[in-house]
């Protein structure tokens, strides 16, 4: 409706102009009478001194200009609405962030796999080849897909996680450049894959303080965060892991042994630092890491949807069905099994590396290599 103003204001113009159009002849004693007579003759309603056309151009004027003003009030608010998204929009953004980060760590850990495998080694130690850069792209994590455009007084609250998210994509961007070069040495490498591998859950427990200051009033704790983001967690990872043990893809054959294959990725433990730091922010200490099943979410009670899909209870049901139709994955994973098989409370930093490492394994199957 904009486009209406500039019509209008020709209408306006062109009314003006024709509001005092008269008869040009000019009166003179000679002629008076003549031009009385002719006025009086040619009298009629539209040729006259009330100019019809010029009303009725007036009049869809002013039409058009209250209609335009309307649509311009209401695009004004639209606008605002646009610009200025819910709080809880961006609460919902909040309670999303642990899933899809600790997606992004196992989408990491899977091409880190791939890479320090024994099958992508030569017999001088160097690596045949990398990642492709398309699937490391899936990690990147751009400020605006978590911080909507609330209210301008919280912008100040985001300022540091902003910075932080587009430090996360620089260091993504800066691997992918450097696992290019076949030259790229095992010490720099580990580095900055360890750097990647920390970001994820240090990212969600990042949140928790900007999510505390625009939430102050709802009186939650940092604690109640970090339950709320586990619990996210081990829901999209029992549902990842569940859905991919009829896989045909042996996850086996690339390692010896499950329990020294973090070591071999992530040798600096970058990933426990990163849990170490979610403790620390919510008041735990480094070691102070036991939790119970049940507020994980993780219980014999609790209707998971992969459960209904396997026809099982639980956990304990759901690892004898894997048992039974992967016994090879079964006893490959047997430290991770004995973890979910253990009963009331659970170390996190342990189970939380394991169950990562499955989910990795099972990625692995995704991710293509370049040679070099």
């Amino acid at each position: 409706m904009k486009q209406l103003l500039p019509l209008v204001s020709i209408l306006l113009f062109l009314t003006s102009c024709n509001w005092d159009k008269t008869n040009n002849t000019t009166p003179t004693p000679e002629n008076v009478n003549y031009v009385v007579l002719e006025q009086d003759n040619t009298r009629n309603f539209k040729t006259d001194d009330f100019n019809l056309y010029g009303i009725i151009a007036l009049v869809v004027a002013l039409a058009s200009l209250a209609v335009a003003s309307i649509t311009l009030v209401a695009q004004a608010k639209t606008e605002k609405h646009t610009r200025t998204s819910p709080l809880k929009d961006q609460a919902e953004k909040f309670k999303e962030l642990a899933g899809q980060m600790y997606q992004k760590l196992v989408y990491t850990l899977a091409c880190a796999i791939k890479y320090y495998s024994p099958n992508n080694q030569k017999a001088d130690l160097s690596k045949k080849a990398y990642p492709t850069e398309t699937f490391l792209q899936k990690v990147i994590l751009q400020p605006e897909d978590i911080i909507l455009n609330v209210d301008s007084k919280y912008q100040k609250d985001f300022i540091d996680l902003r910075l932080y998210l587009r430090s996360y994509s620089v260091e993504i961007n800066v691997l992918t450049r450097h696992l290019q070069n076949p030259h790229f040495s095992d010490e720099s490498s580990k580095l900055e894959w360890g750097q990647v591998l920390f970001k994820p859950m240090h990212l969600v427990s990042r949140v928790f303080d900007t999510e505390m200051a625009i939430f102050h009033s709802k009186k939650i704790t940092k604690e109640q965060l970090l339950i709320r983001a586990l619990q996210t967690i081990f829901k999209v990872h029992l549902n990842r892991f569940f859905d991919a043990v009829t896989s045909e893809v042996d996850m086996t054959a690339r390692f010896e042994r499950f329990d020294t294959l973090l070591d071999s990725v992530d040798s600096y433990g970058y990933i426990d630092r990163s849990i170490e730091n979610a403790l620390s922010s919510v008041g735990r200490g480094k070691q102070d890491d036991l939790f119970s099943w049940d507020s994980l979410g993780v219980n014999e009670t609790m209707e998971i949807a992969v459960f209904k899909r396997l026809n099982v209870r639980g956990v304990q049901e759901a690892l004898q069905y894997l048992a039974s139709i992967r016994p090879q994955l079964y006893e490959y994973i047997g430290s991770y099994v004995k973890c979910l098989q253990s009963e009331g409370q659970v170390h996190l930093k342990q189970i939380f590396k394991k169950m990562a490492l499955c989910d990795a394994l099972v990625e692995t199957q995704n991710v293509a290599m370049i040679d070099y």
